[in-house]
C-alpha cells in the first residue's frame, strides 16, 4: 500500500496540471489581497461604514474556502489529474499487477488529500504573507489564544479538504471521465453551499 501511495503522489507532483495548479495558487495569493487593498483604498470610509473593513487574519480563513477561488480551481483540476488513471489505462495496469480495487481507491484518496491539504496550507500562508504587507493581523494585538485558536482551524479547515478528496476521489472512480467528474464536483458543491446556507439562516 506505502509503495502504491509513492507511485501515485510522484504521479501527482510530475502531472503538468500540478505546475498550473502551483502557478494559479501564486497568482491568487498575490492579487486576491491586492484587489483587497485597492477596493478598500477606493471605498474609504464608505466601506467600513458597510462593514467592509479587511484584515490579514479574515484573508488566510477564507483562503481554505472549498468553493472560493483557489479551493474550487484546484479541486477541478484534482479531478482531472484522478481521472488521468483512467484515460491512460494507469488503473487496469495496477490491477493486473495484484493490486486490489479498494487499495487503489484507498491511494488514490491518500495522495490527493496530502497533496490537496498540503496546496491550500501552502496557499494560504502566502495570502498571509502578502496580506500582512498591507493590513493588520487583526484589530487587537496578537495572543496566545489567537495563536492556539488559529492552529485548531487549520485543522479543522484541512479536514475539510479531507472531505473534499475524498468526494473528488468517488466521483473520479464512478465516473471515469474528466467531464462528468467536474459537473457533477461543482453541483455536489453548489448543493451543499445551499444546504449550508439554508441552516445558518
Amino acid at each position: 500500500m506505502l509503495n502504491l501511495i509513492k507511485t501515485d503522489l510522484k504521479r501527482i507532483l510530475k502531472d503538468k496540471l500540478f505546475l498550473v495548479i502551483c502557478i494559479i495558487c501564486g497568482v491568487f495569493a498575490l492579487l486576491t489581497p491586492l484587489l483587497l487593498y485597492a477596493v478598500g483604498s477606493i471605498a474609504g470610509d464608505a466601506a467600513q461604514m458597510l462593514g467592509m473593513s479587511m484584515d490579514a487574519k479574515t484573508l488566510f480563513f477564507q483562503a481554505f474556502n472549498p468553493v472560493n477561488d483557489f479551493g474550487l480551481v484546484a479541486s477541478v483540476l484534482f479531478c482531472i489529474i484522478l481521472c488521468k488513471d483512467y484515460s491512460q489505462g494507469t488503473v487496469r495496469n495496477k490491477i493486473i499487477s495484484g493490486k486490489s480495487r479498494k487499495s487503489v481507491y484507498v491511494s488514490a484518496f491518500t495522495a490527493c488529500s496530502i497533496v490537496l491539504c498540503g496546496m491550500m496550507l501552502v496557499y494560504a500562508l502566502l495570502t498571509l504573507g502578502v496580506s500582512l504587507l498591507l493590513f493588520e493581523y487583526q484589530a487587537t494585538p496578537f495572543t496566545a489564544n489567537d495563536f492556539g485558536y488559529a492552529v485548531v482551524t487549520i485543522v479543522f479547515k484541512l479536514l475539510t479538504f479531507v472531505v473534499v478528496s475524498a468526494l473528488v476521489t468517488f466521483l473520479s472512480v464512478a465516473m471515469k471521465n474528466a467531464g462528468l467528474c467536474i459537473v457533477m464536483y461543482i453541483a455536489v458543491t453548489m448543493l451543499m453551499s445551499v444546504i449550508g446556507a439554508s441552516f445558518s439562516m
